[in-house]
């Protein structure tokens, strides 16, 4: 790669290149994706062209958040970026419209110091020339200090064109804020250089009269001996083009999304010779599990979040200790009276009040007192608080005000207040990486002032159904066709448990144009697990298997268990990028016992959980059961009514794997054992029961 204009100038002349750190945020401002109702699109795409392209400047260090269309959060967030966290550049995506909760142009016009326009007008100009609607964008760029701040729209489309547009100024912008004299200085006479040459070449090239254009353009063309010069100046590390990214990531993959110039095949054998038995060796669960927990590396970059974006559930990436105590003076327990406890009891004089949020003025002296409300600080001198039930007034002035009251009871030191730290010392963990923030762990965070933690980015999920039956609910089926229940239970499944997944539609049932649809989809590396369901059998038309034998790593294709058994699991790589691929079954109750048993925990396991396995206890049946050849998962629900405190299970009714009313309010998976061993369990008989974790009731 060129160094900084290395064509144009001395080689030996060339400065030292020092790597330059370059923190960026990635601010994604919408309502219904911070209550992830919606799944962000934009801000992981942004991610990932801003760690594409801008790795040329530097080491790069990505932040990103997403907090809903609140105008205080959002100037929250970016402050937080710019003052503690030093962004060198922030960008926002989405709320820049005409709707009332389009706040993020007016949150970024109170944190700048400086306007930026050309930025802005570059980004609308070249917008509305491909999109009309664009002039109905209200983007603000501009500076803060040191930090660049650009609004790009909330499309995933709008915002990366929008950042492909200022991407070439962004090199020279850095230098610019970040007082770069010697590059700022190079830039500058590198281009007077070009700009000279080029002009000195049109002028001895031209005809007279003609100004350096030929008869057939109204362009200037730089003549083949600048060209290089113009080149260097356009990829050197103050300075990015967008145009290598694509065209590498096109040809390295022999695709180009969204739409695939040249068709993709899977093998697929005339029907009479298909395989009659499946080539993949049939695991334990146990050891199926144990290998996709055993593939997944959870993403280590701090993700810091705001306290006020979408915090519960999230995980934590480090331990967070007290910057201070608390509380951070001595307060009163009680509302009372400040008072020196070596004066007893008796007649005191009633000096100033003190209220929560307020500090004293006065010292507390022998006969005196102030009244003193919960949690207010304690003044200097008074060594004890006595409750206001302990007291009565003596005297009092006309308007109501205590002169006098009488302390009833004998004070002793320290009584009723908490010392400095009481709650919590400077420097005590208050949380520790892998917990997982919930309503009261938030409330630690915002007692002890913290307003910003790194947490694990919650993974990104596709969902697939495949097969050309299906039909999506509301719509007008035909014959031969069924409704598609799988991926509406797989996705709700997903976020009950608090995260977000994103409807991919159904599969084909064609061979060629399923690759294709599967390919655009791991190419786009936008889903960090991707789930299918059905087509992963021994039928004719099951082709699942067939794609990731051809593009994927199979790590198992069967286990051993009911139901379930053709469960596969495999792994996709692009560049430095894995895609995790469960090919789940398409029986409804297969589909759903194999998300809660595979696909959850992985899920858990890239969100940071320490522990992403489901939870067991054990149980008691209520019923007899023939076992199968194969351990079951019977769906039961609990009654917790019992004597012991054993729950009893209680069956859901016929287990067929088509059947999804025996998943209708269950609440644990029974694992029942082969019959290898024992030919049936009875009533009464002990098991493992593995909880299905139900966040919303």
């Amino acid at each position: 790669m060129a160094t900084l204009y290395e064509n144009l100038g001395d080689a030996n002349n060339k400065p030292e290149v020092v790597p330059r750190q370059l923190k960026v945020g990635i601010l994604t401002v919408s309502d219904r994706c911070s209550a992830g109702t919606q799944e962000d699109k934009s801000g992981p795409n942004l991610k990932i062209l801003v760690e594409s392209h801008l790795q040329r400047l530097g080491s790069v260090n990505v932040l990103t958040g997403c907090v809903p269309d609140e105008f205080h959060i959002i100037k929250s967030c970016l402050t937080h970026w710019s003052d503690n966290e030093n962004c060198v550049l922030i960008l926002t995506t989405g709320g820049t419209g005409f709707s009332l909760r389009d706040v993020t142009p007016e949150a970024t016009k109170d944190v700048i110091d400086r306007d930026a326009p050309g930025l802005t007008v570059c980004m609308l100009s070249k917008s509305i020339e491909s999109t009309p609607t664009a002039m109905l964008s209200r983007p603000v760029c501009g500076i803060r200090k040191s930090t660049i701040i650009c609004n790009l729209p909330g499309s995933k489309k709008g915002s990366q064109e929008c950042f492909e547009f200022i991407l070439p100024a962004l090199g020279h912008a850095f230098d610019l804020v970040l007082n770069n004299i010697h590059k700022i200085e190079l830039t500058h006479t590198n281009m007077t250089k070009v700009t000279a040459q080029v002009h000195k070449e049109n002028i001895k090239k031209s005809p007279p009269h003609c100004h350096g254009r030929t008869e057939s353009t109204n362009e200037e063309t730089p003549p083949m001996s600048i060209r290089g010069s113009l080149d260097s100046l356009h990829s050197n590390d103050s300075s990015i083009d967008s145009s290598d990214y694509y065209s590498q990531s096109s040809t390295e993959n022999n695709h180009a999304c969204p739409h695939r110039k040249t068709a993709v095949y899977i093998d697929t054998p005339k029907v009479a010779e298909r395989d009659r038995f499946s080539p993949y060796p049939m695991l334990q669960v146990h050891k199926a599990l144990s290998i996709i927990l055993g593939s997944i590396q959870p993403m280590k970059k701090r993700h810091l979040v705001n306290l006020h974006a979408g915090l519960l559930g999230k995980i934590l990436m480090e331990d967070i200790r007290a910057k201070e105590p608390y509380p951070p003076f001595p307060a009163s327990v009680k509302d009372g009276y400040a008072v020196i406890a070596a004066d007893g009891s008796g007649v005191r004089k009633v000096i100033e009040p003190i209220y929560a949020g307020h500090m004293p003025q006065q010292s507390i002296s022998s006969g005196e007192c102030s009244r003193i409300t919960t949690g207010a600080p304690i003044p200097p001198g008074a060594d004890a608080v006595v409750q206001v039930e302990d007291t009565e007034v003596v005297e009092k002035t006309k308007k109501g005000d205590e002169i006098l009251v009488n302390i009833k009871s004998i004070p002793v030191q320290k009584q009723d207040i908490r010392p400095i730290g009481f709650d919590i010392r400077q420097g005590e963990t208050l949380l520790y990486a892998g917990e997982k923030l919930g309503p009261s762990e938030l409330g630690l965070l915002a007692m002890a002032g913290i307003n910003t933690v790194p947490v694990y980015s919650p993974p990104s999920i596709g969902v697939f159904s495949s097969g050309d039956e299906l039909v999506p609910p509301g719509e007008e089926k035909g014959k031969g066709q069924i409704y598609d229940s799988n991926k509406i239970a797989l996705i709700a499944a997903i976020r009950e448990q608090g995260f977000n997944a994103a409807d991919l539609g159904v599969l084909p049932d064609n061979p060629s144009r399923l690759c294709e649809v599967l390919l655009n989809i791991i190419d786009d590396t936008a889903h960090q697990i991707v789930i299918t369901t059905g087509g992963v059998s021994m039928g004719e038309k099951d082709l699942i298997k067939k794609f990731l034998e051809k593009f994927g790593d199979i790590k198992f294709g069967r286990v051993n268990m009911k139901p379930g058994k053709p469960t596969t699991f495999a792994t996709i790589k692009r560049g430095s990028i894995t895609t995790y691929f469960f090919a789940l079954p398409g029986n409804p109750v297969s589909a759903i016992v194999t998300f809660y048993l595979f696909v959850l925990p992985a899920i858990r396991k890239l969100a940071g959980f320490s522990k992403p396995n489901l939870q067991r206890i054990q149980a008691r049946l209520s019923f007899d059961i023939n076992l199968d050849i194969r351990p079951e998962y019977h769906r039961v629900r609990l009654n917790w009514d019992t004597d012991d405190g054993v729950p009893l299970a209680i069956t859901t009714g016929s287990q067929c794997s088509s059947r999804l009313l025996s998943m209708r309010s269950c609440h644990a998976l029974v694992e029942m054992p082969s019959n290898e061993a024992v030919r049936n369990l009875t009533k009464g008989s002990l098991v493992t029961a593995l909880l299905i974790p139900k966040l919303i009731t």
